[in-house]
């Protein structure tokens, strides 16, 4: 069954989707209701305009939730903004990826199926291709009890579902910024919840 989604806002082509009206891309005005069928599971997407190499300076982000349809969903926006896309559907799988790339933003659900986010996160941080990424907790959970189990585990920042353009603008602001300022020491210096 095909997954339908409004995405106000966003225009342009979408090769990396497969449209239930047949076509392979076409142009969508802002706020149409899109009929998706995702056409690869769990690997990189690629955003709209490359010509299949990325630029040295690619950002990588990684997407970790359950929920299959909010991990497409994300994928395609961050892929929007220009960030190399990879995604899991539990934190093994997460795991897993980190030998092969190194995110610089991690959207990580706190309720996944094998493990907790905050373990996830905690190995994220133990890992060297995960130690400097800007981990990001997207939950439905929102009690200063949690609040605080993320930012000991070692997340930077807290986000309740459903996350907001804007919230997710001035995340890749963040990350971009980051990236674009050199880091002393351990990497320790600056991180603390948002």
């Amino acid at each position: 069954m095909p997954l339908v989604y409004a995405l106000p806002g966003i225009t342009g082509t979408f090769p990396w989707w497969s449209w239930l009206s047949g076509h392979s891309s076409a142009a969508y005005a802002p706020g149409t209701f899109l009929g998706l069928w995702p056409e690869t599971a769990g690997t990189m997407i690629k955003p709209t305009g490359t010509t299949g190499t990325a630029a040295p300076t690619k950002l990588v982000a990684l997407v970790v939730d359950d929920d299959e349809d909010l991990v497409y969903t994300m994928s395609h926006l961050v892929a929007r903004k220009g960030f190399q896309v990879h995604n899991a559907l539990n934190g093994a799988k997460a795991l897993a990826k980190l030998p092969a790339i190194t995110p610089q933003v991690v959207f990580l659900d706190i309720g996944l199926p094998d493990q907790s986010g905050y373990d996830v996160c905690k190995q994220l941080r133990q890992s060297p291709a995960g130690a400097e990424a800007y981990i990001v907790a997207v939950t439905g959970r929102d009690e200063p009890g949690d609040l605080l189990r993320e930012a000991n585990s070692g997340f930077d920042q807290h986000v309740t579902k459903p996350m907001t353009p804007a919230a997710l603008n001035q995340i890749l602001e963040t990350v971009r910024i980051r990236q674009a300022v050199p880091r002393k020491g351990t990497g320790e210096e600056g991180r603390g919840m948002v």
